[in-house]
């Protein structure tokens, strides 16, 4: 299942659909500052949405995401 990959352009339905899918996927309920848990959330997945569009597949998607996530983590405990 790694493998997978987009095919062809996703058409705007699907990746409506699929946004509002993954989004529903993210646990933003208990975020201290939820406008910005949105805003990094809209971010991600446009990052998503770009590597889709690119054809990568779910292995690199999934992979470049935690990176993305861990490295927010660093900056975020990096200011503290």
């Amino acid at each position: 299942m790694d493998d997978i990959s987009a095919t062809r352009k996703l058409t705007t339905s699907e990746t409506t659909k699929l946004r509002s899918l993954l989004k529903s996927k993210l646990n933003l309920a208990n975020a201290d500052d939820k406008q910005q848990a949105e805003e990094d959330a809209s971010d991600l997945l446009d990052y998503t949405f770009a590597m889709i569009a690119n054809g990568k597949n779910v292995k690199y998607v999934t992979d470049e995401l935690k990176v993305c996530t861990v490295c927010s983590m660093c900056i975020f405990f990096t200011l503290l």
